[in-house]
């Protein structure tokens, strides 16, 4: 990691509320550090893309961007370990994560007068694509760093649909469901009445004047009259659903589908008091 890269990740950790802060700041950020080197390949592509530019303010605009992407490796490597991922596949995954958002400053690019919309980014995607196949990432990598959002739903009812999933089918669930559910890079809330951070994200979205176009574009695609937000919260709960039933029966207990992000995180913690201990 050279000094730039280092720069950067310096003050990496899941943001907290500041009045409920812990002392474990530096484990933290030794943590994530940690998983950046992993993934350094999929960062640089974030730098490569403009997300580490700084403004005129000397600040990054598109900074956070690379700390969601790390947060979203430390989720999908406790799935990959919980569900029994070989290293070879858990590899792919994790730096699909560290890539998954690489260009997210260079969609507006794509974007008119009426915000996201499915054609927009589509054809965002399809440059994206292009990009990492340039940048010598496999199709593997690709397709798991695309099996997030919208325009991955139609291949996540397929895999549903199966009843023996492959190591990789599984690898793209986890990818599509960390990402439904993370916001920013922020420790998961605990489920409250029954929804969890993927209901709450979800339906955020839903109220976004910007997604606005893009939601309606829905219709016709999914169920009868279903939104693109309807279909990604419903298709996203299954999701939340056959992944705690796969990971209880692989550990032989019993897991809350709704309170599975909360899991994950305390899993995350653990970790990182193991980066302390060593």
């Amino acid at each position: 990691m050279n000094n730039e890269e280092q720069e950067h990740f310096s003050d990496i950790q899941l943001q907290e509320d500041p009045e409920k802060k812990d002392n474990n700041t530096k484990d933290k950020t030794r943590f994530f550090s940690r998983l950046a080197v992993e993934v350094m390949g999929s960062l640089r592509l974030h730098k490569k893309e403009g997300l580490w530019d700084r403004n005129e303010k000397n600040q990054r605009d598109w900074g956070n961007v690379s700390e969601h992407c790390l947060v979203e490796v430390a989720r999908t490597k406790i799935l990959s370990r919980d569900l029994g991922l070989s290293e070879d596949e858990t590899k792919k995954l994790t730096i699909a994560a560290g890539l998954h958002d690489f260009f997210k400053k260079g969609e507006k690019s794509f974007m008119g007068q009426s915000g996201l919309t499915w054609e927009s980014t589509e054809l965002s995607e399809e440059e994206s694509r292009r990009i990492m196949r340039e940048n010598g990432f496999s199709e593997e990598i690709i397709e798991l760093a695309h099996s997030v959002g919208h325009g991955s739903l139609s291949k996540v009812e397929e895999i549903l649909n199966r009843q023996d999933l492959t190591e990789h089918e599984i690898a793209f669930l986890i990818m599509h469901y960390v990402d439904d559910y993370t916001i920013d890079s922020e420790w998961c809330k605990p489920a409250y009445d029954e929804k969890n951070d993927l209901d709450r994200r979800i339906e955020k979205n839903e109220t976004n004047p910007r997604y606005q176009v893009l939601n309606q574009d829905g219709v016709g695609r999914f169920m009868e009259n279903e939104t693109t937000f309807q279909a990604q919260h419903r298709i996203g709960k299954l999701v939340e659903s056959r992944i705690a039933q796969l990971i209880a029966d692989r550990l032989h207990e019993e897991i809350r589908p709704t309170a599975l992000p909360t899991r994950i995180d305390e899993e995350i913690k653990k970790e990182i008091d193991k980066t302390e201990q060593g």
